[in-house]
């Protein structure tokens, strides 16, 4: 009986293990929940795991064999600048490395200064190292990290050395060799399991910038059709256009420093974002002014049209050609709309002209004039007040109805 449940045991951990290695090998996955990565990890994810613990191992045995009195520090720097994209951990390993030095330096220098002063050092310190971090804040990506960096650097080295002012040299030099070491280590190794890193970068901020357009023609379409979508749509992608940007800046990393498809994509995507800030805009005109005027639909279908395969035809498109045809439809498009909107504007002023006034341009209203001459005080354009009391008259009633029956002729 043992026997038998010996063996049932050992035949369903024979399964287990097959069915587990199964997910290494093939596109059986064991688990659906949130486990899934532990049992069937990705071959990217698989790779980045054996990579980052090759350079801690790396770091861990160079520290051992420099004889240096906290090597474990090299092994997590590996760890910690590790990123997923070649370009996001040169970056952090940039700052990382600055961050350090900055910290390193500015420890020193204020233990040198107060070395017998803890009543004014740790003040000054808890001052230096808030300002770092409130400075933070106005800077992204890893920047802010070399900030917030430099703080805690300083404060670990100042207050490892508050005890022992005559060896702070040494306790700075060590900190910053630690993180030296465990950058060189994850670079080295990173270099070479990342192969074709110019071709991915590039290929990745095309898609990224293909996709930002086809979202922001969607956007922009439904905006000019009146849907309600198309404005959380549009203000979801404008938020998101941030994120892109910094994305864009860890492929040009990868790509080096001598190509500009970074500047181009950042180019990009700010022309993205204005074409987005003005379709809402739009969206907003135009339902303050609804109906729209006649005149204006078929310069919105030929833009509609436009919009409807303009991501998918310059994704497939080998030149710059399909661009420059799109652009200069737009631009006849564009020229249509103002002709038209100035017919109407002329029209306006003719009818305008036409209706009297029921009462002078300038007509004396002392509310008005209680309204506005207090805050004179805070008023700098002297030069030009005297405008303000020429429009402090009422739009009278008739213009309105007038222009309302316009609108509707048109």
């Amino acid at each position: 009986m043992g026997t038998v449940s010996l063996s049932l045991a050992f035949s369903s951990l024979k399964s287990s293990i097959f069915r587990t290695s199964a997910g290494f090998l093939g596109p059986y996955r064991p688990l659906d929940g949130p486990l899934r990565w532990l049992f069937a990890p990705k071959a990217s994810d698989l790779g980045f795991a054996l990579r980052t613990t090759c350079a801690a191992f790396l770091a861990l045995t160079l520290a051992l064999w420099m004889e240096m009195d906290s090597p474990q520090w090299a092994a997590m720097t590996t760890w910690i600048v590790a990123q997923n994209s070649r370009g996001q951990s040169l970056s952090k390993a940039k700052w990382r490395l600055i961050g350090t030095c900055i910290g390193a330096c500015a420890g020193v220098a204020l233990l040198c200064a107060l070395p017998q002063e803890p009543w004014v050092l740790f003040p000054i310190l808890a001052l230096w190292s808030g300002g770092c971090c409130a400075f933070a804040t106005f800077l992204r990506n890893f920047r802010s990290y070399a900030l917030v960096l430099v703080a805690f650097t300083t404060t670990i080295i100042v207050l490892s050395g508050a005890n022992q002012p005559d060896n702070i040299f040494m306790i700075a030099l060590s900190r910053a060799t630690y993180i030296t070491l465990g950058i060189v280590c994850e670079s080295f190794l990173a270099a070479l399991f990342a192969p074709r890193l110019e071709t991915v970068a590039h290929e990745h901020i095309r898609s990224h910038l293909l996709d930002a357009l086809h979202g922001a023609c969607i956007g922009v379409s439904d905006l000019l059709r009146g849907q309600a979508d198309g404005l959380l749509r549009s203000r979801a992608l404008l938020s998101s256009i941030p994120s892109m940007a910094d994305q864009t800046e860890f492929s040009e990393i990868e790509m080096g420093p001598y190509s500009h498809a970074g500047d181009h994509a950042r180019a990009g995507l700010a022309a993205i974002s204005a074409f987005l800030a003005r379709g809402i805009a739009l969206n907003v005109h135009m339902q303050a002014t609804s109906p729209l005027p006649a005149g204006f639909q078929p310069q919105l279908d030929g833009i509609l049209t436009l919009l409807a395969n303009l991501a998918d035809k310059l994704a497939k498109a080998p030149s710059i050609e399909t661009a420059l045809q799109a652009r200069d439809v737009l631009r006849t498009h564009i020229t249509l709309s103002k002709q038209h909107g100035m017919d109407i504007l002329g029209q306006f002023q003719i009818l305008q002209k036409n209706i009297p006034a029921p009462h002078p341009p300038a007509m004396p209203c002392w509310k008005a004039a209680f309204c506005k001459l207090p805050w004179s005080s805070f008023w700098s354009n002297w030069t030009g007040c005297w405008r303000i009391l020429l429009r402090l008259r009422q739009i009278p009633p008739k213009t309105t109805s007038a222009l309302t029956a316009t609108r509707k002729k048109m």
